[in-house]
């Protein structure tokens, strides 16, 4: 496994890239990956695609316990492009990252 690691104001946030982060519905998450893609490339920020399932506990859990708190929110919207992707919804977006385990978060540079 890879650790993925970004300095978040004063906060350290890990992934471990294929099996890790979570997704939550907090304020700030965009949805549309290329959109996000594209925000990314025009502000030369990180892109922070979050992988997550309705179904998903861990999932659940890192989106009541962490992605809910204020500092989290405004260190991910100052310093990344955040986007939470369904893996029902979006299967070939899991595959295309090799996604195997749920929740996950992989950061990726603007360019792609």
């Amino acid at each position: 496994m890879r650790l993925a690691a970004l300095a978040l104001g004063g906060m350290l946030v890990a992934g471990i890239v294929g099996s890790c982060g979570a997704v939550s519905a907090a304020e700030g998450w965009r949805t549309d990956f290329e959109a996000a893609r594209l925000e990314a490339q025009q502000t030369g920020k990180p892109l922070l695609v979050h992988f997550w399932a309705e179904w998903c506990g861990p999932s659940k859990n890192m989106d009541s316990s962490v992605f809910n708190q204020p500092q989290v929110q405004q260190a991910l919207q100052a310093n990344v492009v955040g986007v939470k992707i369904d893996v029902d919804r979006h299967p070939d977006l899991s595959k295309r990252f090799g996604v195997e385990r749920l929740p996950c978060d992989i950061f990726l540079e603007t360019g792609g």
